[in-house]
């Protein structure tokens, strides 16, 4: 009986063609852009924010872009955005952008290269020539937005 790693390299091994596939800049896109949007919606549950909450999260979808919005409402007042961060396709690779209120200009934060990797048969996910897994890089992306902090993988 073939031990748990083995059953791993196998089932990597039948899949290959669909984990190449998926290993392109709008592959990291879907994936990046999906695993922010569960982790935005469930730090809302846990924390208890919801629209008409005082502050909340929220995800604004266009076609090669997805933007994750940390929205104030003050009572009395319309709702304010405060920061945001967004997921964009690009030509050769994901980007990540950054905007906060204070500071209206958008800061390209840092681009995701997919790379495929013969040996592991793994979609490397390159920042600045380091591979991380997808949850790093959604909390590179929006740690700051939640959290107050970016974290330094």
């Amino acid at each position: 009986m073939p031990n748990t790693n083995e059953k791993d390299i196998e089932e990597k091994q039948k899949k290959w063609v669909e984990r190449r596939a998926g290993c392109s800049p709008h592959g990291v896109f879907k994936r990046l852009s999906a695993t922010i949007e569960d982790d935005v919606n469930r730090f809302n549950e846990l924390s208890g924010a919801t629209l008409m909450a005082q502050g909340h999260y929220c995800c604004q979808r266009e076609d090669n872009r997805v933007v994750f919005v940390g929205v104030e409402r003050v009572p009395g007042t319309v709702r304010r955005e405060l920061k945001h961060v967004a997921v964009r396709l690009e030509e050769d690779c994901t980007s990540v952008y950054c905007k906060t209120e204070e500071d209206r200009n958008v800061e390209r934060v840092f681009d995701i290269f997919p790379e495929w990797n013969h040996e592991t048969l793994n979609c490397d996910l390159l920042v600045d020539g380091k591979n991380h897994t997808i949850w790093q890089l959604s909390d590179m992306a929006i740690g700051d937005l939640l959290f107050g902090r970016r974290p330094n993988y």
